[in-house]
């Protein structure tokens, strides 16, 4: 059994494909654990940990929202979307409920 070229061909870019799929969830879990350690750095010290209660604080994070434009309505989503998804996952949790 022959295979031809074309197929080979086509094998070949998907393997390469996977490869490279593969070095770049690599990379980033990485750079998820670079950011893990820099923002538990940061938490720990006394100017981090008020710079993040300040952040909570200003996320409205919790506060119950009472607008009714929909465009302050977004805002305070994306306000606390930054918090929950770039900062409070990756945070220790005694540093979490020290903030928080």
């Amino acid at each position: 059994m022959s295979v031809d070229k074309e197929t080979l061909s086509v094998v070949n870019k998907l393997l390469a494909q996977r490869e490279s799929a593969k070095a770049k969830e690599k990379e980033l879990i990485e750079k998820q654990e670079e950011w893990k350690l820099v923002v538990n750095r940061l938490a720990a010290t006394a100017d981090g940990e008020y710079f993040f209660q300040v952040m909570v604080k200003y996320s409205k994070l919790f506060q119950v929202d009472n607008e009714y434009n929909p465009a302050i309505l977004l805002e305070d989503k994306a306000k606390r979307e930054f918090y929950l998804k770039h900062m409070r996952p990756y945070l220790d949790k005694k540093l979490k409920s020290k903030i928080e």
